[in-house]
């Protein structure tokens, strides 16, 4: 439905988008995440026509979408502020109140399925509604996966900031995070029985969907088998913007 090879994107001396590589297929909902500047809205502006790509080529529907009425026909951008009609009264913007507009997604999506990127750094949000996962950091995507895989390989480790640095040091880090002398870090494996074991040995929690280990911290561990924020957050906050594309 859309690609883009070799994507970049400068402003400037900024790089906004580092020479990426990606696909979507039709009829799937997708979860474009990460954190604030890390280059998710020039992608979607460039997918749907309002940007121009400083090198590579990006194709929607098979065809480059700038000014290209046959494409932009057919793409529906959302982004997230948005100006109402003069004459909106206050029940008209309590009405699109972000819930609903999930849930109408949703239901319109299973009588009408087309491809939707749902652009984000509220992941928490759309955990339960996405197949696949995009995960952009500063202008490169390090992560491309299915939803489903995501979550049953993610691991978050928990307890004393250089117990978890030794514990993780030879995994793939999607995200850390800090609390004064402590730190949490979600990893994308699955714990072997010896490394759970040398988890408690070391007064660590950590979490995976064989096995859940929780000896006493300061941290409780988080399941990150049960949602896609514990593998794909970062720190950051905001409210997203969503693109449905109809072939």
């Amino acid at each position: 439905m859309a690609s883009a090879r070799s994507l970049g994107k400068r402003f400037g001396d900024v790089t906004a988008l580092d020479d990426i590589d990606f696909s979507l297929q039709e009829n799937k909902i997708y979860g474009l995440l990460g954190r604030n500047g890390a280059g998710k809205t020039t992608l979607m502006q460039i997918l749907t026509g309002q940007e121009f790509p400083t090198s590579g080529a990006v194709e929607v529907f098979g065809q480059a979408p700038h000014e290209n009425a046959r494409v932009l026909t057919d793409v529906c951008y959302v982004k997230e502020s948005q100006k109402y009609p003069d004459d909106f009264k206050v029940r008209h913007a309590l009405a699109s109140a972000r819930h609903l507009f999930y849930d109408r997604l949703l239901a319109d999506y299973a009588q009408h399925p087309r491809t939707v990127v749902l652009s984000t750094h509220l992941i928490d949000e759309v955990s339960d509604l996405i197949e696949h996962v995009i995960l952009i950091d500063k202008g490169r995507i390090v992560l491309d996966e299915d939803a489903g895989a995501l979550r049953e390989g993610a691991v978050v480790v928990s307890g004393l900031a250089p117990l978890v640095a030794a514990f993780t040091s030879n995994k793939t880090v999607l995200h850390r995070e800090s609390l004064g002398s402590h730190e949490r870090a979600t990893v994308q494996t699955t714990l072997s029985d010896a490394e759970r074991d040398r988890a408690v040995d070391e007064g660590l929690c950590s979490s995976d969907r064989s096995r859940s280990v929780r000896p006493s911290s300061r941290w409780s561990a988080t399941p990150a088998a049960t949602s896609i924020s514990a593998a794909a957050s970062s720190p950051c906050s905001g409210s997203p913007s969503r693109s449905t594309c109809r072939p």
